[in-house]
């Protein structure tokens, strides 16, 4: 990923998760740290990595207000956005109020929002949004729900065919590479994304050509060095073999997003996934396979490890699951 020097062999797998045949061998680049799968695919060979009980495939429905939160929640979030979306002043009345409140306490913050979407907020200028892979169409709706005007793109038509129902809003069917839209961007948004395509560094350099200027990239990609991969080694759900192409490390994401232009440049991990991945990887090393272990509920170890790296990343230290990347294009 960052081109320097030779990359040494890491670990190979099977597909743990959808059992897709083969085997698929990662390096690891001692300089930036990055692992990479090696030989990396080629755009023929994805689509026989999403099969048809891939997630993206399910047809879940249209989205309501409210999402798929209970009617408390919905409640309390709506009360949440207002309250951010006002001016601070002394006349506010009992709602904004209650929903000021409501917002000073982190643990309800995190339970009523949808994490970071919700936390970018509505458009301020630029109101066009590009959304990478929207899987489901969730973050899509969320968006839209804030005021953006929402745009997918997605290499799968089925999956396309599902966020679109789900979310109300357009899907290209494509590759992002060769999208080539009217007008620029003011967010380009991509939730584990990035890692599916096979040419990450010419897809970063594409989406900065796609933002006016100060538009924002936010992405959230997996970090190969978090606790669970320590850990858990291969079976952790970081890697995801096949489908997870190139897993950048940090480090690698910071010097990426500088030398493809942009500023401001911000990367962080978070520990939000970490009960629900070491639960899968944990319930992987007693002898669960497939969606099965997907499923598993985090109790005991898994929210001990929670715990630990929720800690060590309010410390400082990179081992979240999700590294969480914000920068600006100049």
């Amino acid at each position: 990923m960052c081109r320097h020097g030779p990359t040494a062999f890491s670990f190979a797998s099977v597909d743990l998760l959808h059992g897709v045949p083969g085997i698929f061998a990662y390096d690891n680049c001692p300089s930036c740290r990055s692992f990479f799968q090696n030989p990396i695919a080629v755009d023929d060979d994805l689509p026989r990595y999403y099969p048809e009980d891939y997630f993206t495939h399910d047809d879940l429905g249209a989205l309501k207000p409210g999402g798929s939160s209970g009617p408390l929640q919905a409640l309390v979030r709506r009360l949440v956005l207002e309250s951010r979306s006002r001016p601070r002043d002394h006349s506010l009345d009992l709602r904004e109020r209650c929903g000021r409140l409501l917002h000073a306490i982190g643990f309800v913050r995190r339970r009523a929002l949808f994490g970071l979407v919700d936390e970018l907020g509505p458009p301020v200028g630029a109101d066009r949004c590009l959304e990478l892979g929207p899987g489901t169409g969730d973050d899509m709706w969320r968006l839209a729900q804030l005021g953006w005007k929402v745009t997918g793109i997605d290499l799968d038509a089925r999956a396309a065919e599902v966020a679109a129902a789900r979310s109300g809003c357009e899907v290209v069917v494509g590759s992002i590479l060769d999208h080539r839209p009217r007008e620029p961007y003011g967010l380009i948004y991509g939730s584990h994304s990035i890692e599916h395509v096979p040419r990450i560094r010419e897809t970063v350099t594409h989406l900065h050509s796609l933002l006016g200027a100060g538009g924002q990239l936010v992405l959230i990609v997996p970090n190969p060095w978090s606790l669970s991969t320590r850990f858990y080694g291969p079976l952790s759900v970081v890697w995801d073999p096949p489908r997870h192409l190139t897993l950048p490390s940090v480090r690698a994401l910071r010097a990426l997003l500088g030398e493809t232009g942009f500023n401001r440049v911000r990367v962080r991990t978070s520990s939000r996934r970490a009960g629900h991945y070491c639960a899968i990887a944990r319930a992987r090393r007693l002898g669960t396979s497939g969606v099965a272990a997907w499923n598993t509920r985090a109790t005991g170890a898994p929210r001990v490890v929670q715990a630990t790296e929720t800690l060590l990343v309010h410390l400082g230290v990179e081992v979240g699951e999700e590294i969480i990347v914000s920068a600006t294009a100049g």
